[in-house]
């Protein structure tokens, strides 16, 4: 009867951390559709577009649009934890707005920060 009830609070245990994966990976999904949502909402191109294009490419498209840059700049910082590639080309975007923007941004900079203890 002992093992009866053991392996029953074992099952029990597998579904509730079963059930916790999968709610952490919906979780992930409807985060993504949201900053993608915002992403086209306030910059005219879903995330996606920002993930796969090069640093290049953004800056060509959106030039010397401080404000429009500032957000493509939080939109990557949500999505630092995909992979290095964002980081990087995330860091190069704060440096590219920095040099370009007449302002101080203690936002870039604390984000830069950020990104530096990442990469480190």
């Amino acid at each position: 009867m002992i093992e009866k009830d053991y392996l029953k609070k074992q099952i029990d245990l597998f579904f509730q951390e079963l059930v916790a994966v999968l709610t952490k990976k919906t979780v992930k999904e409807t985060r993504f559709k949201e900053i993608s949502n915002l992403s086209e909402k306030y910059t005219q191109h879903g995330i996606d577009f920002f993930i796969t294009s090069s640093f290049e490419e953004i800056t060509a498209s959106y030039g010397k649009d401080i404000e429009t840059l500032d957000i493509i700049i939080e939109l990557l910082f949500q999505m630092k934890d995909e992979s290095i590639e964002i980081v990087d080309k995330l860091e190069k975007i704060i440096n590219y707005t920095n040099q370009n923007s007449l302002n101080y941004s203690f936002r870039r900079n604390e984000i830069l920060t950020q990104i530096l203890v990442i990469k480190t």
